[in-house]
Order: C-alpha cells, then structure tokens, then sequence
C-alpha cells in the first residue's frame, strides 16, 4: 500500500513538472511575440522615416544641395531596414506557432 502511494505521489510530482514547463514556454512565447510584434512596428517606422529622408535626398540632390552619397548612404539604410523585416516576421509567426501548439489553438 506505502509503494502504491508513493508511485500516486511521484506520479503527481511529475504531472506538476511538466505543467510548470508548459506554463514556462507559454509565458515566454508570449513575451516573445510581443517583443517581435515592437521590433516590427519599429522597423516599420524606421523604413517609413527613411522613405521620407530618401525623397528629401533626392530633392536636395536634384537642387545640388546634397551629394549622390548623400543619397546613396540613405537608399543604403532603407534597403537594410527593409531587409530585417522578413526575418522579424518569421520569427514572430514562430512563435505564435509554437504558442498555438502549447496552447492547442491555432492563434493564426
């Protein structure tokens, strides 16, 4: 009877390991997601900033009061800005697939 309880307890003991280790990985998917969904949106206003700088560049080059390195160093930026979001995303979608696996729900 003393070994059947124990074995119950060791049991529980390890049901109670595997959902603290659930609950571990949901929270820090989550808090992952969010922090890739801030480097998304902060990526996108730094391509739209430098979109703007680009056009007054360009105006500026056109006028002879900036340089084609000017312009070119700028185009430089936009197109490495443009480039880290496809790494972004797919980082954070994931995510969301790993969250929806430890949750049992599709969150896509």
């Amino acid at each position: 009877m003393e070994a059947a309880d124990a074995n119950i307890g060791s049991v529980i003991e390890q049901r109670n390991d595997i959902l603290i280790s659930v609950l571990a990985e949901t929270a820090r998917s989550y808090i992952e997601i969010r922090s890739f969904q801030q480097r998304e949106r902060l990526t996108q206003q730094n391509i739209d900033l430098l979109e703007k700088y680009v056009n007054i560049t360009q105006k500026r080059l056109q006028t002879g009061i900036s340089t084609l390195l000017d312009y070119q160093r700028i185009e430089s930026e936009l197109a490495l800005a443009r480039s880290a979001l496809p790494s972004i995303l797919a980082q954070m979608y994931q995510r969301i697939f790993s969250l929806s696996v430890l949750s049992c729900q599709k969150l896509y």
